[in-house]
């Protein structure tokens, strides 16, 4: 089984870093952006040059219209131009922003609808609901169970039908999300396989990687017979440990973050999954 190294370290601005996502600024520069589940912190920096970056640390907080259910940040995606979507935990909550702003635009709480089943599915395991996000058309988003179990779930305004389309569908730059109020599961599979627990998804052209920090390491998710499934496991280098965050640059490189208590070294630059 193949490792993929790590080939540069960086510090971060905030401890317990619990996503990650890239995009690009006005001037065609590539952004990264992470958040932290300690508290309501945003760091962006530009990733020019060889040397440490120049971080802008924001409080979501602070923000106008923040939602009074902001809290315990699990995910970021950026949702096109300088606008993102964060997902919380507890309760289950997606929010978008707008960083230049300064301003939250809209709030959707993710709901089980009349789904006895997966309601008691989604409900199992402490603080273990949605930890990762991939975006999708006409408002509709993946969200993964972190673990307890493994869950993929396609949610949506309610009454729409589920896109349950390949990875090539998911990875949408805008997002345009439907009105304020729930968005609804749609269809979901339970995840069967070698990831014990999934901390972030990352799209890379037409396949989606999930992280797993207990089993350091990534695996694609794929669509077999309209349902979810993991693919081939890829164990990351000894030295990473707690990953957060996963994303893909569009030059190709790929980035993790680290869920740690300290600074240093919590930014990784890995191998290519593409290879």
């Amino acid at each position: 089984m193949s490792r993929r190294k790590v080939l540069r370290e960086l510090d971060l601005p905030i401890i317990e870093a619990s996503g990650l996502c890239s995009f690009e600024g006005s001037d065609d520069s590539t952004w990264v952006a992470l958040i932290s589940d300690a508290d309501n912190s945003l760091a962006m920096a530009a990733m020019a040059g060889g040397g440490e970056l120049d971080w802008l640390t924001l409080n979501l907080g602070e923000f106008e219209d923040v939602p009074s259910d902001l809290r315990q940040l699990e995910a970021i995606e950026s949702a096109g131009g300088t606008r993102f979507v964060v997902m919380a935990e507890e309760p289950a909550l997606l929010a978008l922003g707008d960083f230049a702003a300064r301003q939250f635009l809209g709030e959707w709480h993710l709901s089980a609808g009349n789904d006895a089943k997966f309601a008691e599915i989604w409900s199992s395991g402490d603080n273990s609901r949605g930890e990762a996000m991939v975006l999708g058309p006409n408002g509709h988003l993946l969200v993964i169970k972190e673990k307890k179990p493994v869950v993929v779930v396609e949610f949506g305004p309610a009454g729409d039908q589920p896109l349950m389309t390949d990875p090539s569908t998911w990875g949408v730059t805008p997002w345009e999300p439907a009105a304020n109020g729930d968005l609804v599961a749609l269809a979901w599979t339970v995840l069967e396989g070698p990831l014990a627990d999934v901390s972030d998804a990352a799209v890379s052209g037409n396949q989606i990687w999930l992280l797993s920090d207990e089993e350091q390491a990534v695996a694609p998710l794929r669509l077999q017979n309209g349902k979810w499934d993991i693919g081939k496991l890829i164990k990351l280098d000894k030295m990473v440990d707690k990953p957060e965050g996963l994303t893909r640059l569009p030059n190709g490189e790929w980035w993790m973050c680290m869920d740690r208590d300290d600074l240093a070294a919590n930014l990784m630059r890995i191998e290519s999954l593409d290879d």
